[in-house]
């Protein structure tokens, strides 16, 4: 006879046998793993909502460590990132060597010549050269001394000469 094959005897006395036994009680403890379930479940939620609350606290620290949305988005009640495309297009430079001649005439003029800064407290802005010159005058800055009045061999603060 074949290995694992049995005679019709054989398969009924093991059927007998079977039927005669029941489940073994010890084996599985069902309450334990019901209670662990359980654990696992309110662990599971106990997760969820610190993720939650963490989430809206990063949020909330973003939000406040964030610059303000720029004007046109709060004047037209535009959602970003939803209405980005409402945005007008930036404006990008047109002729930047033009631009930039531009701006070093308006500094040049700025840094040569006299004009208000505040009329009302009688502040002006000077030509730098003039500032300078005046500051010469009056004998240098306050904080140093002209090299040339400074005795022989006494050293500055920084301990050169």
């Amino acid at each position: 006879m074949l290995e694992g094959q049995h005679t019709p005897e054989q398969e009924s006395r093991i059927a007998a046998e079977h039927e005669a036994s029941e489940h073994e009680t010890s084996d599985v403890n069902i309450r334990a793993i019901l209670w662990f379930l359980a654990a696992l479940a309110l662990g599971g939620l106990v997760i969820q909502v610190a993720m939650w609350w963490l989430k809206e606290a990063l949020v909330a620290r973003e939000k406040a460590a964030s610059p303000p949305p720029p004007a046109i988005v709060e004047r037209e009640g535009l959602q970003l990132p939803r209405d980005v495309g409402k945005l007008p297009s930036p404006r990008l430079e047109a002729d930047d060597r033009r631009e930039l001649a531009e701006l070093r005439a308006y500094e040049k003029r700025t840094l040569t010549s006299y004009d208000w800064v505040d009329r009302e407290r009688g502040v002006v802005r000077i030509p730098i050269d003039r500032a300078m010159q005046l500051i010469l005058d009056e004998g240098g800055l306050p904080a140093r001394q002209p090299p040339a009045q400074r005795p022989k061999g006494a050293r500055s603060k920084e301990g050169r000469q």
